[in-house]
């Protein structure tokens, strides 16, 4: 098998599913006064650690929050179509900064008992942890299994007023850290971000960032603003990123990252980061499947929706991509696959996923 991909973990969902605050505090206030934390929202979760089999390694949600004073309603998007007709609900409390809610959902014959914490860090960006519990069936001796995940939740506010769609050359230099990675203060690496934003109305400005240093993020261009967030794992470190101050014009695009890490979040990182997005990003891919053996090829791109179906044993599939993440599916196989602009990506059912 021949193939162009980056290290990036493998991205899989169950689809479950104009000011702002410069602060940046991150969980500091001991009031119980609520944060307003109304409105639509998309939810990206990276598993810490799961009993269930086999692991789902990333999880999105889109929810719409209710909020009544310290009172909130969490309705999740099961089908992804934007209309939370199934009305399902996670009852919840907001105190302070932090929200959390809690309750069962049903999705295509499976019960899960979600367990869903977010605190707030600055307008429209929250971030927390995710505990979702896969109930068995009615009578079965097998036990639950427990997914334990770190949460960004990034809201949708304004139209955006650009789209950031694109592969981007991007330099990162740490500004300035706290604790025990302070040493790397003044170092700088060069990375690929490909960036996919959505234009859907209800996903309108949320875009996803695929690095490749193995880093996502979830981010939103809000009118001209852009909101960032993700969590990720470094040097041995988990970090949650806690404020953005990315500027874009036209392909240019800088600001800075800040993190925080350390078991109780107690230390700070900084990133400064100049990206220049490459010319032809919006060109696309090539994926060839070749059909040495009949089967049932699935590519889905990163929110897990098929693209293309192929069963043949005769006739390769060919198909364009747009650039961006996806991954490829074969009798319950999975591989990740990065595409690149102008890439040529190659695959066999013979070795896919071996």
């Amino acid at each position: 098998m021949t193939h162009t991909c980056a290290a990036l973990t493998l991205a899989a969902s169950i689809l479950l599913l104009p000011s702002c605050d410069t602060s940046k505090d991150y969980g500091s206030s001991t009031s119980d006064d609520p944060i307003p934390a109304s409105g639509v929202w998309v939810l990206q979760s990276r598993v810490l650690s799961s009993e269930c089999e086999p692991e789902v390694p990333e999880r999105r949600l889109t929810v719409n929050i209710v909020q009544s004073g310290q009172s909130a309603s969490v309705f999740v998007d099961l089908d992804s179509d934007g209309s939370f007709g199934e009305l399902v609900e996670l009852p919840g409390t907001v105190r302070g900064e932090q929200l959390h809610a809690a309750g069962l959902v049903d999705r295509a014959g499976i019960r899960y008992h979600l367990d869903l914490t977010l605190d707030w860090i600055v307008w429209g960006s929250m971030t927390g942890g995710l505990m979702v519990t896969n109930m068995p069936p009615t009578g079965s001796s097998v036990p639950p299994c427990i997914t334990n995940e770190a949460v960004t939740a990034i809201k949708i506010s304004n139209p955006p007023l650009f789209d950031l769609s694109g592969a981007w050359a991007v330099t990162q230099t740490v500004s300035f850290a706290s604790g025990p990675l302070q040493a790397l203060a003044g170092s700088a690496v060069d990375v690929d971000w490909d960036i996919a934003q959505e234009s859907g109305n209800l996903l309108r400005g949320i875009f996803h960032v695929a690095s490749s240093d193995t880093r996502r993020y979830l981010g939103v261009v809000n009118d001209t603003q852009i909101i960032l967030g993700g969590t990720f794992a470094a040097w041995g470190q988990e970090f949650h990123i806690t404020y953005s101050t990315l500027n874009a014009n036209g392909d240019d695009m800088s600001g800075q990252l800040l993190a925080r890490y350390g078991a109780d979040k107690e230390f700070e990182i900084g990133w400064n980061i100049v990206a220049l997005r490459q010319a032809g990003g919006n060109a696309l891919a090539l994926l060839e499947v070749g059909a040495s053996e009949a089967g049932t090829v699935a590519v889905r791109d990163d929110l897990g929706r098929a693209i293309e179906f192929a069963h043949d044993s005769i006739a390769p599939l060919r198909t364009r991509l747009v650039p961006g993440v996806f991954w490829i599916e074969k009798d319950g196989q999975r591989l990740p696959v990065l595409a690149r602009p102008g890439a040529r990506i190659a695959l066999d059912f013979d070795t896919l996923g071996r």
